[in-house]
C-alpha cells in the first residue's frame, strides 16, 4: 500500500465520522503484538501505522486499558458461541454438534 492509497483510506473514513490519532511506532505494534499474542496482517499494520482510527468500535491501542481490549479481542468468539447456543449456527466442517 501506498501512502497515496493510505491517506485516501483515512479521508473516507473520516467523512464517515472516524477520528483518528498519529500512527502506531514499531515498538508500540511490537508492545500489542506480545502483549496480545498475535501479529496484526502486513496491510492492517500499515494502515495502522499511517494513522490510528480511535473512535466508534475501532481500538484505540495506544490509549484504552488493556482490560478493555482484552475484552474487545474476545467479542468474535464470544458471538459464535452465543449464535450456536441461541440461533443454531453451526458450520458442517466443526464436526457433529454437541446437544
Amino acid at each position: 500500500m501506498d501512502v497515496d492509497y493510505l491517506a485516501m483510506l483515512v479521508q473516507k473514513l473520516r467523512v464517515w465520522g472516524v477520528r483518528f490519532a498519529l500512527g502506531l511506532t514499531d515498538e508500540e505494534v511490537a508492545r500489542i503484538e506480545t502483549t496480545y499474542r498475535f501479529r496484526f496482517p502486513s496491510h492492517l499494520r500499515l494502515f495502522l501505522q499511517y494513522a490510528l482510527s480511535v473512535s466508534g468500535r475501532w481500538i484505540d491501542w495506544q490509549d484504552a486499558p488493556e482490560e478493555a481490549i482484552r475484552e474487545r479481542m474476545e467479542w468474535p468468539a464470544e458471538g459464535i458461541c452465543f449464535d450456536s447456543e441461541h440461533a443454531g449456527f453451526w458450520m458442517d466442517c466443526w464436526g457433529i454438534e454437541a446437544r
